[in-house]
């Protein structure tokens, strides 16, 4: 046992009370360190996840009451990354922290996945350093910093920052956020802030929640029945995956979905969004967190509700059931729908909340018509100017690309479905009487093999401007091209590289653009 430990602050990383153990004791051997808890010099302190967390309780000087569960709730990353895994695999991931080692517990939480992303060095707030130090005369690292996805201060609206003290190996540094030089770098983009401090707030219901857990299967009926809700869905829970694929993409700028490494793509039947509602595996907790935030829902709504979704099958049809509220509570939700929208027709209000409107409509019809205005008829608008409209959205067309083409970044394929999608006016650019528009979309779309030399130019501009050495690797790994490993594409590629390179060098190579051109490239 310990004769002295630092006082643990609100929210801290267990691993910067360590950090701060070490310094008040004025350890210079690390190996002293893990002795004086573990009572033995093997072994190092796993930051994300660790282990033997009552043995090292146990070693605190009595009155303290700190135990194992206590150290594992509130300041480590359990909760935040176990929440929505089943309660049998979160039991066990407790019980491997607790009690044991168990070197199973990055898959059990999908952090082995190329497509999730933990932060690679520990983060601060530089106005938390500052006040930390005016008040305390010391300070730590906060938990709520260390959580994927978070890349602002929710007290002081500033983007956090990255330390060079490593987060995702093993570390036995031992560093307080106050021993380290302080920097104060902003590279995120303003825009992003109100959707990451949106994100912070879910993420903070989320720790502070009980240890409740559902199972997958309950989750997902739930995102069925909250999709249903808006239109996305039909009765029985099927999910429009096109619709919403559309509606996610312009809820969140491309950037930010960049940054959480869960980008979409231009195709939504291979997009992750559309595969996200299987039962069959885990999935990233960012992503959970962005479906969440993007249906206006919480943490404790669906932990509320999920149980009370069920699915009803019958000879002609499957039903979704919604959740049990009183009818008179649906006919409150309906007159405000009616007050909020005088003008709209009955179709229209409809369509403002199609659960309300079933619910109302099965259980109490005769009301239904009493209540609800009836349809007036609406004058007939003047007839379309198709000349006019062909010429304004030609402008919209052409800002479009031009946008697609000068966006920062990596480039996007300048195609009819990225132009739609830029534009807005998706389903508009498919009427005929279009004829300047639709002829100028035709000259702009990209082949694969123009977007491939665009992306690659780009790509050799980036690392030249960063000051590195160009190779070919770099070029692929920058360009994201090592998913072209066989046939005529892959001859494509390596042919524009080595010409790009010689163009480098000094030695004059033009592009040949069609020159492998082929009904599999297109």
């Amino acid at each position: 046992m310990i004769n002295v430990f630092p006082k643990m602050y609100n929210d801290e990383l267990l691993y910067s009370v360590i950090a701060r153990y070490r310094r008040m004791c004025g350890l210079i051997n690390k190996g002293a360190v893990i002795e004086d808890f573990y009572g033995r010099r093997q072994g190092m302190f796993q930051m994300l996840f660790p282990l033997h967390l009552n043995k090292l309780s146990s070693m605190i000087p009595l009155g303290n009451k700190i135990t194992g569960e206590k150290l594992l709730l509130e300041h480590t990353m359990y909760p935040f990354y176990t929440k929505f895994l089943s309660e049998q695999i979160s039991y066990s991931i407790k019980d491997s922290m607790l009690n044991k080692t168990n070197v199973s517990i990055m898959v059990k939480t999908c952090l082995n996945s190329r497509n999730v992303s933990v932060n690679k060095y520990l983060k601060y707030c530089p106005i938390c350093v500052a006040e930390d130090k005016k008040t305390l005369g010391e300070s730590y690292w906060r938990r709520e910093h260390q959580f994927t996805g978070v890349f602002f201060c929710s007290k002081h609206m500033v983007q956090l920052q990255e330390s060079k003290v490593m987060m995702r190996k093993i570390n036995n540094q031992y560093v307080c956020p106050d021993d380290i030089k302080i920097t104060n770098v902003s590279s995120i983009n303003e825009e992003y802030k109100k959707y990451n401090l949106k994100y912070i707030s879910l993420v903070k219901e989320l720790i502070g929640a009980d240890e409740k857990r559902l199972e997958l299967f309950d989750i997902n009926r739930f995102y069925r029945f909250k999709l249903y809700e808006i239109g996305l869905a039909t009765k029985c829970g099927i999910i429009y995956n096109k619709k919403l694929f559309d509606r996610f993409s312009k809820f969140y700028p491309r950037g930010y979905l960049y940054l959480l490494k869960s980008s979409l793509g231009d195709d939504a039947e291979n997009s992750w969004l559309c595969k996200f509602f299987s039962n069959k595996h885990n999935k990233s907790i960012v992503k959970h967190l962005l479906l969440l935030q993007f249906l206006r829902s919480s943490i404790s709504e669906m932990f509320d509700k999920a149980e009370n979704v069920e699915f009803k099958k019958s000879n002609y049809k499957k039903q979704i059931q919604v959740s049990k509220l009183d009818l008179n509570e649906r006919k409150k939700e309906w007159m405000k729908i009616i007050h909020d929208n005088p003008d709209s027709l009955r179709c229209e209000l409809r369509n403002i909340n199609k659960a309300v409107y079933s619910y109302i409509y099965k259980y109490d019809r005769d009301w239904y018509h009493e209540v609800t205005p009836k349809n007036v008829k609406r004058n007939k608008g003047a007839s379309i100017d198709w000349n006019k409209r062909d010429a304004e959205f030609l402008e919209k067309v052409k800002a479009a690309v031009n946008n697609i083409k000068n966006r920062s970044g990596k480039p996007v394929r300048i195609s009819v479905g990225s132009i739609k999608r830029e534009t807005g006016i998706e389903k508009k650019l498919d009427n005929i009487k279009l004829v300047k528009t639709r002829k100028y979309i035709e000259t702009v779309v990209e082949s694969k093999e123009e977007y491939l030399i665009r992306k690659i130019e780009w790509g050799i501009t980036e690392i030249l401007g960063n000051g590195e050495t160009i190779s070919k690797n770099k070029i692929r790994k920058k360009c994201v091209l090592n998913c072209y490993r066989t046939g005529k594409t892959k001859k494509f590629i390596n042919d524009v590289i080595d010409t790009e390179l010689d163009n480098i060098n000094g030695i004059s190579k033009p592009i040949e653009k069609n020159l492998y051109v082929s009904e599999s490239l297109l």
